[in-house]
């Protein structure tokens, strides 16, 4: 299983940045599909909690104080975590992209093993 971290900005990260780096991760699921852990750090000088939502069968991206960020992955995205899905704060969050037929990706959290 191929490791990658994300680490979000620590000034002031917004949903949209967030999304952007789940959009590169889809981006090279579609060039060469394998499954990842991904370590997502959205450690941030405010305090703000970050959140991974469904709506209408696609993520939505949200931080406390901004607007939601609404991904359009095409329907690739299969939530197979609780909703909506809260990001650690000040530490990291682990996830499991796995594909899965017909271009879609199993997203789940981490195995407390597979870290």
């Amino acid at each position: 299983m191929e490791r990658v971290v994300v680490r979000v900005d620590e000034d002031d990260p917004s949903p949209r940045e967030l999304m952007g780096y789940f959009a590169e991760l889809f981006r090279e699921m579609d060039a060469r599909p394998r499954e990842m852990l991904v370590t997502v750090w959205t450690k941030n000088d405010r305090g703000a909690r970050f959140a991974i939502d469904l709506e209408k069968g696609e993520p939505v991206f949200r931080r406390e104080g901004m607007n939601a960020a609404h991904a359009s992955f095409r329907g690739r995205y299969l939530a197979e975590h609780e909703i909506p899905l809260a990001l650690s704060l000040n530490r990291a969050t682990k996830l499991e992209f796995i594909p899965t037929t017909g271009n879609r990706v199993k997203v789940r959290k981490a195995r407390w093993w597979r870290w």
